[in-house]
Order: structure tokens, then sequence, then C-alpha cells
């Protein structure tokens, strides 16, 4: 615990004030910088300031100066618990915590990752379906035709099967989806995690048709001439993001 939830938990214990029962938190009249959460079940929509705790919180100075105005701060951090079924947060959770429609996305977003996933499309259907997001309705995961998932090898062939890998690839084409449901997502296999292959997979997914964005989750150790590498990242219209 650290030295400003020691602080306000004693003057909890000392003090006979009254609390105030405001949306979902506890306040002290006279101070609204110090809150009760009555929950230790993380909310999707709170401020990256709170901390789950029965502990009372001191959150500090507002920004803007004076006490902390409890109407904006719950605007931020008050909403709906966990809904999604199975249990934790999903998709309509987190778009919620970013502000992000349930219609939103367009156009290509790429993704590389290295080695095969065997299962991709029947997991992206699967994963569509449970949360009540558009499937992929195409048998051919490689079809350019396809309107919601496709799967481009960079060495032409399909690379081997890699379970490890295979988790990352899930996370990253089931969360693209659900962040924007109406875009299409192309995942671009390495046939190796080299780098070569790697950047290899770079130069593919700059070519993909439509491709304006690619989302990368590899990264390696840095080096005194990784700068030479740099030039793998540049091509007009498409945006690389490290993930």
């Amino acid at each position: 615990m650290n030295r400003w939830l020691m602080a306000a938990a004693l003057m909890v214990a000392a003090s006979s004030i009254a609390y105030a029962e405001q949306e979902g938190y506890k306040v002290k009249p006279d101070d609204r910088n110090v809150l009760i959460p009555f929950t230790s079940i993380a909310n999707p929509f709170d401020a990256g300031f709170f901390a789950h705790t029965n502990h009372m919180l001191y959150i500090g100075p507002w920004t803007q100066g004076g006490d902390l105005p409890i109407q904006p701060l719950l605007a931020l951090t008050h909403g709906p618990l966990l809904a999604a079924t199975p249990s934790g947060y999903g998709p309509s959770q987190i778009r919620g915590a970013y502000g992000v429609p349930s219609t939103g996305g367009s156009g290509v977003i790429c993704i590389v990752d290295a080695y095969n996933y065997a299962s991709a499309l029947n997991d992206f259907n699967v994963f569509s379906a449970q949360y009540g997001l558009p499937q992929e309705t195409s048998t051919n995961v490689t079809a350019s035709s396809n309107q919601h998932f496709q799967i481009v090898y960079q060495g032409g062939t399909v690379p081997r099967n890699n379970g490890g890998w295979a988790q990352e690839e899930a996370l990253d084409i089931e969360w693209a989806h659900a962040m924007a449901p109406n875009a299409k997502v192309v995942l671009v296999e390495a046939q190796s995690n080299s780098n070569a292959n790697l950047y290899a997979a770079e130069q593919v997914a700059a070519t993909v048709a439509g491709c304006r964005e690619c989302s990368n989750s590899w990264g390696g150790g840095e080096s005194s001439g990784e700068a030479s590498n740099d030039s793998n990242f540049v091509h007009a219209g498409v945006v690389f993001f490290r993930r």
C-alpha cells in the first residue's frame, strides 16, 4: 500500500465524519479528493488513477486546481460492471472504455506474426459468434475476396505450426476484429520468427490491397545497427504499429 493509501486509511480510522454515498462511491463532504469505491471489481470505465480497494483513496489535487469535482470524475469512472460471457471483459466493454462505436472500422488491418495458426479461421468465427461480430463466410482462408478475415503467407507456402505463436495470433486477430468489426483483418504469417522473415513479412503486408495500418506483435533486442532496419517500415500510405 502506498503512502497516500496508508495515510487515507489512518484518517478514516481517526475520523467520525459521515461520508455521503454518491454514484457508486463514498465521498467525504469537505474533501472530494478522497473517495471510497463500493466495490473491488474492476470497471472498464475506470480512469488510470483509480485503484480498487476497500481503503479510502487519496486522489490528489485536481489538475485544474482546487477540490476534485466529483461529476467529471464519475463521468470517467462510472459505468456498467462486468457483463460479458464468458466472465471477463468482452468487446462491448473494451469498446466502451475507449469510446469506440460497435459499428466502427473500415478498410484493411494487417497483422504480422510468425508461423502458422492452423485453426485461425475457425477460431475467428467462434469468437465472432460468441460476441455478435461479423463472421467470415468463406471457407478458403487465403482468398483475397474474403470480407472479414484472410491469411497471407510471407513465403508463399504455409509455415509450420507453432502453438505459442498461435496464441499470440489469436489475440491479435480477434481483438482487432472486436475493436473494428467492419474492417477486414489480414494476418500475414512469416515463415519463421527470424528477423529476415519478419522483415520480409512487413514488405508483403505493405502490398496487401487496401492495407493502411499494419500491427506488429513481435520484437527483438536492441543493437547499435538497428536503424539500418528502419527501411522495412517505410511504405507510402501505410502506418506501422508496434504492440
